[in-house]
């Protein structure tokens, strides 16, 4: 699942060997999957990780969730046991949702953490519009609170521009010119006080 800042990061399995998939073909456009980490004794560790969950398509509407099932133990105790009374327990979830008309579409994403995030983009006549708003737990020395940017891109014969704008009203410039497979970029960052120069070559 696609997330936004902190948002759409609740379930996820801390691997630690092999994990196994298993996805199929549902009822009415849905398609579930499970995932379990298979390393040689996680069935009787403690930390237990299971994911599971789905995607479903209801024309442009569409759905997404990963539920994460198991505990949450000591990661260095090998000798515990799972209780099977908090087997099924579910320890984090992510919902994704997503929504596309013509050349707009807007997604949302929620999870078991109460962190959540928005975007929406856009193109008229060439020029491409994104937006994209998240929430930011409290933490200690760190930012928190509401981020949010917006970008607006074109492309011009063989030059791409873009700008960026974030909460801070911080600019984010970038140009691109694509000579066959060659591509130069340039790209400054008044937030960061910094930018880059570069190329690329594509075979």
């Amino acid at each position: 699942m696609t997330g936004f800042g902190d948002a759409g990061d609740a379930a996820d399995i801390d691997a630690d060997g092999v994990v196994a998939i298993i996805e199929g073909i549902g009822l009415l456009g849905t398609s579930p999957y499970i995932a379990v980490d298979i390393r040689p004794g996680r069935a009787l560790d403690a930390n237990l990780e299971i994911l599971t969950g789905g995607t479903i398509d209801m024309g442009g509407l569409s759905a997404a969730v990963d539920v994460k099932l198991g505990t949450d133990g000591d990661p260095t105790d090998d000798t515990a046991v799972i209780n099977p009374a908090d087997f099924l327990d579910i320890a984090g979830w992510d919902l994704g949702l997503s929504y596309a008309f013509g050349d707009m579409a807007v997604n949302a994403v929620i999870d078991s953490s109460n962190d959540w995030g928005l975007s929406a983009s856009m193109e008229i006549a060439g020029l491409g519009v994104d937006a994209t708003v998240y929430n930011k737990a409290t933490e200690e020395h760190k930012k928190n609170g509401l981020f949010y940017s917006v970008t607006a891109s074109t492309s011009v014969d063989a030059f791409d521009l873009s700008l960026s704008v974030d909460q801070d009203l911080q600019p984010t410039f970038g140009l691109g010119y694509d000579l066959g497979g060659l591509n130069f970029y340039a790209s400054y960052d008044a937030g960061d006080e910094g930018g880059a120069v570069g190329a690329k070559i594509a075979f």
